[in-house]
Protein backbone atom coordinates (compact mmCIF):
# COMPACT_ATOMS: atom_id res chain seq x y z
CA UNK A 1 0.00 0.00 0.00
CA UNK A 2 1.35 3.11 -0.66
CA UNK A 3 1.56 5.34 2.52
CA UNK A 4 0.92 9.46 2.07
CA UNK A 5 2.45 11.91 4.20
CA UNK A 6 -0.09 14.37 5.96
CA UNK A 7 -0.11 17.54 7.27
CA UNK A 8 2.05 16.85 10.44
CA UNK A 9 4.19 14.87 8.57
CA UNK A 10 2.45 10.90 9.62
CA UNK A 11 1.78 8.55 7.09
CA UNK A 12 -1.44 7.98 6.37
CA UNK A 13 -3.48 5.64 3.72
CA UNK A 14 -4.90 7.37 0.26
CA UNK A 15 -8.16 6.56 2.23
CA UNK A 16 -7.08 8.83 5.22
CA UNK A 17 -4.93 11.81 2.82
CA UNK A 18 -8.15 12.07 0.49
CA UNK A 19 -10.38 12.40 3.56
CA UNK A 20 -7.79 14.83 5.01
CA UNK A 21 -7.82 16.87 1.77
CA UNK A 22 -11.29 16.89 1.64
CA UNK A 23 -12.18 18.23 4.90
CA UNK A 24 -9.72 21.02 4.75
CA UNK A 25 -11.11 22.09 1.29
CA UNK A 26 -14.15 22.45 2.63
CA UNK A 27 -12.98 23.73 5.56
CA UNK A 28 -11.30 26.80 3.43
CA UNK A 29 -14.19 27.64 1.66
CA UNK A 30 -16.60 27.63 4.05
CA UNK A 31 -18.49 24.87 2.69
CA UNK A 32 -18.23 21.86 5.61
CA UNK A 33 -21.31 20.12 5.22
CA UNK A 34 -23.85 22.93 3.67
CA UNK A 35 -25.51 20.76 1.39
CA UNK A 36 -24.26 17.11 2.55
CA UNK A 37 -26.15 14.49 3.37
CA UNK A 38 -24.28 11.19 2.96
CA UNK A 39 -21.63 10.24 5.26
CA UNK A 40 -19.16 7.46 5.53
CA UNK A 41 -18.91 5.77 9.04
CA UNK A 42 -15.64 4.23 9.09
CA UNK A 43 -14.31 1.22 11.51
CA UNK A 44 -17.33 -0.69 11.48
CA UNK A 45 -16.95 -4.11 13.45
CA UNK A 46 -16.00 -6.72 10.89
CA UNK A 47 -18.52 -8.87 12.25
CA UNK A 48 -21.38 -6.66 11.82
CA UNK A 49 -24.08 -7.29 9.37
CA UNK A 50 -26.52 -5.12 7.98
CA UNK A 51 -29.19 -5.51 10.57
CA UNK A 52 -26.69 -5.19 13.91
CA UNK A 53 -25.69 -2.10 12.05
CA UNK A 54 -29.56 -0.47 11.55
CA UNK A 55 -29.87 -1.62 15.20
CA UNK A 56 -27.06 0.13 16.81
CA UNK A 57 -27.79 3.53 14.92
CA UNK A 58 -30.89 3.09 15.43
CA UNK A 59 -30.52 3.15 19.12
CA UNK A 60 -27.87 5.75 19.46
CA UNK A 61 -29.38 8.31 16.85
CA UNK A 62 -32.63 7.79 16.75
CA UNK A 63 -32.77 7.32 13.34
CA UNK A 64 -36.58 7.13 12.68
CA UNK A 65 -37.87 8.89 9.50
CA UNK A 66 -34.14 10.64 9.35
CA UNK A 67 -32.65 8.37 6.77
CA UNK A 68 -33.04 7.21 3.65
CA UNK A 69 -30.45 5.30 2.68
CA UNK A 70 -27.77 2.76 4.79
CA UNK A 71 -25.52 0.29 2.73
CA UNK A 72 -22.77 -1.80 4.92
CA UNK A 73 -20.65 -2.73 1.56
CA UNK A 74 -20.00 -6.75 2.02
CA UNK A 75 -16.77 -8.96 1.38
CA UNK A 76 -18.39 -12.20 0.20
CA UNK A 77 -14.96 -13.83 -0.21
CA UNK A 78 -14.28 -13.42 3.31
CA UNK A 79 -17.95 -13.76 4.54
CA UNK A 80 -17.72 -10.09 6.74
CA UNK A 81 -18.48 -6.02 5.91
CA UNK A 82 -15.82 -4.22 4.46
CA UNK A 83 -15.05 -1.97 7.94
CA UNK A 84 -17.18 1.03 6.61
CA UNK A 85 -20.78 2.49 5.99
CA UNK A 86 -22.41 4.83 3.88
CA UNK A 87 -25.99 6.55 5.33
CA UNK A 88 -27.71 9.64 3.39
CA UNK A 89 -30.09 11.34 5.76
CA UNK A 90 -33.06 13.32 3.98
CA UNK A 91 -32.02 16.69 4.96
CA UNK A 92 -28.61 18.53 5.20
CA UNK A 93 -30.05 19.81 8.80
CA UNK A 94 -29.60 15.90 10.14
CA UNK A 95 -25.87 15.51 8.96
CA UNK A 96 -23.84 17.47 11.53
CA UNK A 97 -25.48 16.66 14.64
CA UNK A 98 -25.33 12.86 13.15
CA UNK A 99 -21.95 13.30 12.36
CA UNK A 100 -20.92 14.42 16.11
CA UNK A 101 -23.16 11.84 17.95
CA UNK A 102 -20.95 9.06 15.73
CA UNK A 103 -17.35 10.71 15.54
CA UNK A 104 -15.34 8.51 18.24
CA UNK A 105 -18.70 6.21 18.94
CA UNK A 106 -17.49 2.04 20.01
CA UNK A 107 -19.76 -0.30 17.99
CA UNK A 108 -21.37 -2.81 20.31
CA UNK A 109 -18.33 -2.02 23.17
CA UNK A 110 -15.30 -2.39 20.66
CA UNK A 111 -11.86 -1.41 21.16
CA UNK A 112 -11.46 0.65 17.74
CA UNK A 113 -13.39 4.18 17.71
CA UNK A 114 -14.99 4.82 14.43
CA UNK A 115 -14.35 7.87 12.55
CA UNK A 116 -17.35 10.02 10.60
CA UNK A 117 -17.11 12.08 7.42
CA UNK A 118 -18.84 13.54 4.00
CA UNK A 119 -19.09 10.71 1.28
CA UNK A 120 -17.94 11.62 -1.28
CA UNK A 121 -21.26 10.90 -3.45
CA UNK A 122 -23.97 12.86 -1.87
CA UNK A 123 -27.51 12.29 -2.12
CA UNK A 124 -29.71 9.17 -2.15
CA UNK A 125 -29.89 9.36 -6.26
CA UNK A 126 -26.01 9.45 -6.51
CA UNK A 127 -25.90 6.89 -4.05
CA UNK A 128 -28.03 4.29 -5.49
CA UNK A 129 -27.23 5.25 -8.84
CA UNK A 130 -23.14 4.54 -8.62
CA UNK A 131 -24.35 1.34 -6.55
CA UNK A 132 -26.69 -0.03 -9.59
CA UNK A 133 -23.69 0.74 -11.51
CA UNK A 134 -20.59 -1.14 -9.51
CA UNK A 135 -23.57 -3.75 -9.90
CA UNK A 136 -23.73 -3.87 -13.91
CA UNK A 137 -20.41 -3.20 -14.07
CA UNK A 138 -19.56 -6.84 -11.74
CA UNK A 139 -17.59 -4.86 -9.17
CA UNK A 140 -20.49 -5.75 -6.68
CA UNK A 141 -20.60 -8.96 -7.13
CA UNK A 142 -24.34 -9.64 -5.93
CA UNK A 143 -27.11 -7.47 -5.18
CA UNK A 144 -26.62 -5.93 -2.02
CA UNK A 145 -28.90 -5.76 0.93
CA UNK A 146 -29.80 -2.17 1.66
CA UNK A 147 -31.82 0.01 4.19
CA UNK A 148 -34.06 1.96 1.55
CA UNK A 149 -36.70 4.36 2.74
CA UNK A 150 -36.88 2.43 6.20
CA UNK A 151 -36.50 -1.20 5.27
CA UNK A 152 -34.15 -3.85 4.93
CA UNK A 153 -34.41 -4.63 0.56
CA UNK A 154 -31.80 -6.42 -2.28
CA UNK A 155 -30.63 -3.83 -4.73
CA UNK A 156 -32.74 -5.78 -7.33
CA UNK A 157 -36.09 -4.46 -5.58
CA UNK A 158 -34.62 -0.73 -5.75
CA UNK A 159 -33.61 -1.64 -9.39
CA UNK A 160 -37.07 -2.89 -10.53
CA UNK A 161 -38.51 0.01 -8.28
CA UNK A 162 -36.38 2.62 -10.09
CA UNK A 163 -37.40 1.01 -13.60
CA UNK A 164 -40.86 0.85 -13.22
CA UNK A 165 -40.76 4.97 -12.06
CA UNK A 166 -38.80 5.15 -15.81
CA UNK A 167 -41.22 3.33 -17.77
CA UNK A 168 -44.05 5.66 -16.58
CA UNK A 169 -42.06 8.80 -17.07
CA UNK A 170 -41.21 7.53 -20.75
CA UNK A 171 -44.52 6.22 -21.25
CA UNK A 172 -46.64 7.39 -24.32
CA UNK A 173 -49.65 9.83 -23.76
CA UNK A 174 -52.98 8.34 -24.51
CA UNK A 175 -53.83 8.94 -27.77
CA UNK A 176 -57.61 10.41 -28.84
CA UNK A 177 -58.91 13.49 -27.75
CA UNK A 178 -59.20 14.69 -24.49
CA UNK A 179 -63.76 15.37 -23.91
CA UNK A 180 -64.59 18.44 -22.11
CA UNK A 181 -65.73 18.27 -18.84
CA UNK A 182 -69.49 19.61 -18.48
CA UNK A 183 -69.61 23.84 -17.75
CA UNK A 184 -66.33 23.69 -19.16
CA UNK A 185 -65.23 26.30 -21.13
Amino acid sequence: TVCLRGATGVPTTPLVAHTLASRLTMASTGSAGIGATTLMIRKVPLGYTLDALHTELSNLINLENIFDFLYLPWDIKKERNCGYAFINLVHPAFAEPCLSLLENHRFGGSGEFCSVGFAVTQGIAANLQSLLQRSASGAVKRDPDLIWNGRKVNLSVVRAALATLSDRKTAPAPRGRARRARGAP
